[in-house]
This record gives C-alpha cells, sequence and structure tokens, in this order.
C-alpha cells in the first residue's frame, strides 16, 4: 500500500498552501515597516520582471520607514515607479542613492479593509486545502476499486486525510488570527 498511499503527496500539497497564505499575509501592510512587504514586487530591470530583493537590499531601520539600496543606481526610478504602481499606498523617495519608503499608520477604516482581505485570504487557503482533499479521497476510492487497497486501509487512509485536513484548517485559521490581531492593535 505505501507505494500508492496518495496521502504524502496530499499532505506536502496542503502545506504548501499554508505557506504560500503566510507568505502572502507576510505582506500585508500592518503599519509596521516589514521588508516582506515589498521584497516580491516586480520591477522592471533590463526589460525583465525581476523581484525587489534580487535588484537591492531592503532594510527597516525603523518602524516606520523601509530603506531600499539597489545594486545598481540606474535603476533607483524603475523601482520607484514600480512601488508607486503597486497597489499598497506607498509613496517613495530618492535621494539619487537609495529609496525611502515611509510607511504610513493605518486609518480604523483600512484596518479593517485590511481584516477583509486577511480573512479573504484565509478562506481561499481553505478552499485549496477542501479541493485536494477531495481529490485525495477519490483517488482513494480508484485505489479501492482498482483492488490496490482493502476497504480497511481505504478508512484509515481518509481518517488520515480528515485529521491532516482538520490540523491545517486550524493552522490556516490561527495565521489569520494572529495578522488580524496585529492589524487590529497597531
Amino acid at each position: 500500500m505505501s507505494s500508492s498511499n496518495p496521502v504524502p503527496k496530499m499532505k506536502k500539497k496542503m502545506e504548501n498552501a499554508v505557506d504560500s497564505l503566510q507568505e502572502e499575509l507576510n505582506r500585508v501592510h500592518v503599519g509596521q515597516a516589514n521588508p516582506a512587504m515589498i521584497e516580491d514586487l516586480k520591477v522592471e530591470y533590463y526589460g525583465t520582471d525581476t523581484p525587489l530583493n534580487q535588484i537591492s537590499n531592503i532594510s527597516a531601520p525603523e518602524s516606520g520607514l523601509l530603506v531600499i539600496q539597489p545594486y545598481d543606481s540606474s535603476q533607483i526610478e524603475a523601482i520607484e515607479k514600480a512601488i508607486l504602481e503597486s497597489d499598497l499606498g506607498l509613496n517613495p523617495n530618492n535621494d539619487g542613492e537609495i529609496v525611502r519608503v515611509p510607511i504610513p499608520k493605518l486609518s480604523g477604516e483600512r484596518r479593517e479593509e485590511l481584516v477583509n482581505v486577511i480573512e479573504e485570504k484565509g478562506e481561499e487557503a481553505k478552499v485549496s486545502l477542501r479541493n485536494i482533499r477531495r481529490d485525495t479521497n477519490k483517488k482513494i476510492d480508484e485505489l479501492e476499486d482498482e483492488g490496490e487497497i482493502t476497504e480497511d486501509d481505504k478508512y484509515m487512509l481518509e481518517d488520515e486525510v480528515d485529521e491532516i485536513t482538520s490540523d491545517l484548517t486550524d493552522r490556516i485559521d490561527e495565521l489569520v488570527e494572529n495578522k488580524t490581531d496585529k492589524v487590529r492593535a497597531v
């Protein structure tokens, strides 16, 4: 049964979905400077869209400021343009050498908008888990129909699938709750 067991593959896919949610939540601006907010921002670099963290050093010297030091100072305008065109609502300024990005404090209304976005992303991750679970259960049914596993194996695998799904759904809830708490606390 171990060679045809679809559960490890399912678990990996589900963990990737949770990791992806974690990365998305790291980018959500909570009124404090965090390089993760902009590190994946695409900048046109010699005709190629390149993540900002590959063409510059990004730091947060204080809680309300990001500083971007491009490796190639000729890219400063492209970096500034990418930040302005993003949906982050940030206003960068440059001195020809570095780009400073002040991080504005969040209004109450903006906090609630962010909470809704965070909850939406959490729900999308849960839908992804449910779809992966459904596909895995279908595969388990096919394995039983083909005689590769017994009925007992099928029920054991389905229990394992439900347990993993439940654990990772709880993890999503925890990530969403922690991020919404941070947004509301700032």
